[in-house]
Order: C-alpha cells, then structure tokens, then sequence
C-alpha cells in the first residue's frame, strides 16, 4: 500500500502525522525522531479483514514504544474507537506507556 510521510520542522523538532494507514514496521523507522506524532486511528481492534487498512490500538503501542515521542495526538477516530471513549484509551497509554497521548476533539488546537 501507499503511505505517505507528513512532516514538519519547527525550531528544531519534528512535528510528524501519521495518515491512514496499515501497521508495517517501517512505521517506526520514518517517524523516528518525532517529538510530536499525530496519528489516525480508526480502530480500537484489528479488523478481521486483512484488507481494511487502518491502525489500531495495539498498532499505537506498538508505534509509540518504538518511536517514545514526547507528545502523541490521536484522531480521525471511528465508531469501534468512539464507543470506547478515545480520551480513556489515551490516558491509559499515557499511563501504560509513560508519555503523553491525547486524544484530539472536534475543534482542538494544539500549541507547538
């Protein structure tokens, strides 16, 4: 599949979003150095279909510990990730995880 890498550079850090997509583990290799990665996470779980392209909840940690940003907003949530209150799930990884994990709103701004 085709992913593409957004990224910015801002007073020396990396500012990265992850669009939608599959986890691969050369995820981690292209975001590394981001100090904040924003990523969409459609899913809570795995789809049963091999071809539904999107990352899920285990896919983020996986991410995560491998990357260790100093800041992770997830979004662009759908229903399996609604229903499980996406700023519960981001707290528990923020615990789990020992970094920060947000999960984005309708109308948040983020201050880089």
């Amino acid at each position: 599949m085709e992913t593409y890498v957004v990224m910015f550079q801002h007073n020396g850090r990396k500012i990265s979003f992850m669009v939608d997509t599959k986890y691969f583990p050369g995820l981690i290799n292209e975001y590394g150095g981001s100090h904040t990665l924003i990523m969409n996470v459609v899913r809570f779980k795995p789809h049963e279909s091999s071809t539904v392209m999107h990352l899920c909840i285990d896919d983020v940690k996986e991410i995560l510990s491998g990357i260790r940003p100093e800041k992770a907003i997830l979004t662009h949530f759908g229903m399996t990730m609604l229903k499980v209150k996406p700023w519960e799930v981001a707290s528990s990884l923020s615990h789990e995880l020992r970094l920060e994990v947000i999960a984005a709103s309708d109308g948040m701004m983020l201050e880089l």
